[in-house]
């Protein structure tokens, strides 16, 4: 038989135009042939060898192709709809442009062929084999991709909505912006797959469907559903993940910065070594997921919920954490320097050795948590609830924690130095070695409480209650104690050198061999206080209230007494050597062996006052 030539193709349809029989090449070699621009609807070319054939532009609408052999062949622009390709061979054919809408390509080789462009709406591609095929802006709407080798695929830029991929292998695939809204991918293999701005949304990803090392960058996954899925590896950096089903998913070292994860399902998730630093996680569910070496930098879990979740040795830093549920969450060592947490429920949680560094925790919730050793420096606590939290050796230098509550908190070797304590509730709490160096303390309530050895040098205590307050060896220096309530305190051996103590309340307050060398006592309330041995050189006690104290061997050399009661206070043995005693009232004082070499006691009331034995007096005193 005659080799067939494009005229002799030509010949025999237009043999069959006026026929009813389809037009038949069954089995006939046509390759290489130019059939560019013929009508071959409905043409029956099964098993037909057409290799190299260009039919660009034909119409081979309804033709029957099965088994046949297409390799090399050129039909861009061609009208294939509705045709039959099952087990056809098209490795390496150009399609681009081409109209398959309802083609059948069932098993069909298309390896390396071209599809840019067409449309294959509703197309069969169920068990076909497309290694390294492009279908970049192809339209495969609603196609049928049933475990199709996809391997290496181009399919960028593709439309895929409502596509039936299950079980497709789409390894190392190239999805880039590819639109899969409402596509099954359950089962399939996107191991390695380029996603980069793919949208998801609605996609069903059930099954064993695998994403391990896939690149989601930028891609829409809105509400999809990922229930334990191995996603390790993968990069879902800068994708939306808006009401994402990600519970139980394996996510270890996936890429998440700055994706949007919020309202997410991360229950029991698997995060460890994730990235998600800057990622929105507002209102997500991570209960107890795993995020062990997480990065999660300036990350966004406003409201997320963390309970039981471990965090430890976690980069934190600078994320925020506003009304954050972490009851029992496991924080040690973490870094969360500069993170926002106000509102945050921390009960329970366990946040020994953590960097919290100027960490915004404004009415926290800290009840029983673990503080131990960790960093709260310039931390704001205001309104924090830290009862019974344990705060043994923590810096908290700077930190404000005004009207926070820290009843029966553990503050042993705590460092509050510089810290604002205005308000605080500190009722039952633990002060072992507790540093409050330059704190402030206004109006803080502490009465009662065990300061021994406490450190307050520079601290502002400003109507402070510290009545029946323990602080023995405590050290005062250049503290402001004004209008403090100091009553029955016991001050012995305490360091109040400089301290301010003007209009204090110190009645049977113990200052035995306390040191108030300089210490401003202007209109204090000293009333039957011990103030044996005491040091108030320098002290200014002008208008104290001093009646029956006791001043025996003390010191109070060129201490200011002006207009002090002193009615029926001791003063034996006392040094007031240059003390300025002018109009002080000293009836019925004891000033039995006082020096009082030098003092002035000029308008002074010595009515009953004892002078026996005293040392330095004017020739002139005491007064017949």
């Amino acid at each position: 038989m005659a080799k067939f030539t494009r005229e002799k193709v030509i010949h025999v349809v237009d043999g069959f135009k006026n026929q009813k029989e389809r037009i038949d090449f069954e089995g006939q070699d046509l390759s290489y042939l130019d059939l560019s621009i013929i009508n071959l609807a409905a043409a029956n070319f099964t098993g037909a060898y057409l290799r190299g054939a260009n039919f660009t532009g034909s119409i081979l609408a309804g033709a029957e192709l099965r088994l046949a052999k297409l390799t090399n062949t050129k039909l861009s622009g061609a009208i294939i709809s509705e045709a039959i390709l099952r087990g056809a061979d098209l490795t390496n054919a150009i399609l681009k442009g081409a109209n398959l809408t309802r083609t059948e390509l069932i098993c069909a080789r298309c390896s390396l062929a071209d599809f840019t462009g067409a449309d294959l709406t509703e197309t069969s591609l169920d068990l076909a084999s497309c290694y390294r095929a492009k279908f970049i802006g192809a339209v495969l709407i609603s196609a049928s991709c049933f475990r199709a080798n996809l391997t290496q695929a181009d399919l960028s830029g593709a439309n895929l909505r409502g596509a039936d991929l299950r079980r497709a292998t789409l390894a190392e695939a190239n999805l880039t912006d590819a639109d899969l809204s409402g596509a099954t991918l359950a089962g399939a293999n996107l191991t390695g797959a380029n996603l980069t701005g793919a949208k998801l949304s609605g996609a069903d990803l059930s099954g064993n469907t695998n994403l391990t090392g896939a690149n989601l960058s930028e891609a829409f996954l809105l509400g999809a559903y990922l229930h334990g899925k191995n996603l390790s590896k993968a990069n879902f950096s800068k994708a939306n993940l808006t009401n994402a089903y990600l519970i139980e998913a394996d996510l270890s070292g996936a890429d998440l910065t700055r994706a949007n994860l919020s309202r997410a399902k991360l229950a029991g998730a698997n995060l460890t070594g994730a990235n998600l630093s800057g990622a929105d996680l507002t209102m997500t569910d991570l209960t107890k997921a795993v995020l062990t070496e997480a990065n999660l930098t300036e990350a966004k879990l406003n409201g997320a919920d963390l309970t039981l979740v471990d965090l430890t040795r976690v980069n934190l830093s600078k994320t925020e954490l506003a009304g954050a549920l972490l009851r029992g969450a496991s924080l040690r060592k973490a870094d969360l320097t500069g993170a926002e947490l106000t509102g945050a429920n921390l009960s329970d949680a366990d946040l020994s050795e953590v960097k919290l560094c100027g960490v915004q925790l404004l009415y926290a919730g800290l009840t029983n948590s673990d503080l131990s050793g960790a960093n709260l420096s310039d931390a704001n606590l205001t309104g924090a609830n830290l009862i019974r939290a344990n705060l043994s050796g923590t810096n908290l230098t700077g930190a404000n924690l005004t009207h926070a509550y820290l009843s029966g908190a553990d503050l042993t070797g705590a460092n509050f130095t510089g810290a604002n304590l205005t308000g605080v509730d500190m009722i039952a709490a633990k002060y072992a070695g507790t540093i409050f160096l330059n704190a402030i303390l206004t109006r803080a309530f502490l009465s009662n409480f065990d300061l021994k050895g406490a450190n307050l040098a520079g601290a502002e205590l400003f109507m402070a209650n510290l009545s029946k307050v323990n602080l023995i060896g405590a050290s005062l220096t250049r503290a402001n104690l004004s209008r403090g309530k100091l009553s029955q305190a016991d001050l012995s051996e305490a360091d109040l050198t400089g301290a301010t103590l003007r209009n204090a309340h110190l009645n049977k307050a113990n200052l035995k061999r306390a040191d108030l060398t300089g210490a401003n006592l202007t209109r204090a309330h000293l009333s039957i206080a011990k103030l044996c041995e005491a040091n108030l050189t320098g002290a200014d006690l002008t208008h104290a209230y001093l009646s029956k104290a006791d001043f025996r061997f003390a010191k109070l050399s060129r201490a200011s007494l002006t207009e002090s009661d002193l009615t029926d206070a001791d003063l034996s043995g006392a040094n007031l050597s240059e003390a300025n005693l002018t109009g002080a009232n000293l009836t019925g004082t004891k000033l039995f062996e006082a020096n009082l070499t030098g003092a002035n006691l000029t308008g002074a009331n010595l009515t009953g006052a004892d002078f026996i034995g005293a040392i330095g007096l004017p020739n002139d005193y005491p007064p017949k």
